[in-house]
């Protein structure tokens, strides 16, 4: 069974993310800020990261750029979820290699 990792800082959306995630009968995880989950995408090497641009303690561009740092998780599937439409906040998250 695939394993999602979901970082969001609103528990709200996290948590409808979530449960929309197992509904679909795949595993998730959740972690509430960036730095919770990196460490949680280095501890258990998910299959595909969902993850929030604007977060406190490191934004989505940082746990990308920290994710893509290491060797056990440079290839995980990187998702940036976002209420930004701004085309540069966009278009850097595709210059950074997420979708």
């Amino acid at each position: 069974m695939k394993l999602i990792l979901v970082i969001e800082d609103d528990a709200s959306v996290r948590g409808l993310i979530v449960e929309t995630v197992r509904s679909r009968g795949w595993r998730a995880i959740e972690a509430a800020d960036g730095e919770e989950g990196f460490q949680l995408a280095r501890k258990e090497v998910p299959d595909l990261i969902l993850c929030d641009i604007q977060m406190p303690k490191m934004d989505g561009y940082a746990v990308l750029d920290r994710i893509r740092q290491m060797p056990e998780t440079s290839a995980i599937p990187f998702v940036f979820l976002t209420g930004l439409g701004e085309k540069p906040k966009v278009r850097k998250a595709m210059e950074s290699g997420a979708v």
